[in-house]
């Protein structure tokens, strides 16, 4: 089964930048997840009380608890792709 999304072979990457934004987001669990609410999807930070399980990338605790409390740039960068991999698997779905 396709989408609209996965029709039209939307590229959503991962990047350092908003990892930080979600490590150093003030919400209690934030979340990096797959923003459905324009017309083509979007990473955003959110809390994670407001977003689908379905779009979730990965939990804030996630990173902290595979990367340690104070993940530097480059243990950051060895995480990408495995959240990339999760980006493609919610986009084609």
């Amino acid at each position: 089964m396709t989408n609209q999304y996965s029709e039209q072979k939307t590229t959503l990457d991962v990047t350092v930048a908003l990892v930080q934004q979600l490590l150093d987001a003030p919400s209690e669990d934030p979340v990096l997840y797959v923003s459905r609410e324009s017309e083509e999807p979007q990473l955003e930070v959110w809390a994670a009380a407001y977003v689908s399980d379905h779009d979730t990338v990965v939990h804030r605790w996630e990173l902290l608890d595979a990367l340690g409390d104070a993940p530097d740039e480059n243990a950051i960068r060895g995480h990408l792709p495995l959240l990339q991999e999760t980006v493609e698997e919610i986009v084609g779905d």
